[in-house]
């Protein structure tokens, strides 16, 4: 029987990378539901640049080189750091998977 995914409005992720910081960034990310994740599954490789559209949803704590926080939208993703996204990207994608008895059931 299949048992329906949880899909999860928003949680905070801190990367690796900012770990040891005393106030480090809080990216808010959100799972995947069904159709985004066959979607951004869809060629056989995971397209991460689709998955950040999808699943990135804010931040807290991100600031430009003077000090400024930086207004979430989706303009504003490209300013991200490469390795920042690609940590949120594997996040996310790791929320979305299915685990365990989900797997199973589905």
């Amino acid at each position: 029987m299949a048992t329906a995914i949880e899909v999860i409005s928003e949680q905070e992720f801190v990367s690796e990378l900012d770990e040891k910081e005393d106030n480090p960034t809080r990216w808010k990310i959100k799972r995947l539901d069904g159709v985004q994740y066959i979607e951004v599954c869809r060629a056989g490789a995971v397209d991460y640049n689709l998955a950040i559209m999808y699943g990135l949803v804010g931040w807290e704590n991100f600031n430009d080189f003077d000090g400024n926080p930086v207004k979430y939208s989706a303009a504003n993703i490209k300013r991200i750091p490469p390795l920042y996204l690609q940590d949120i990207g594997f996040e996310i994608m790791l929320k979305s998977e299915l685990k365990g008895d989900a797997r199973k059931n589905s």
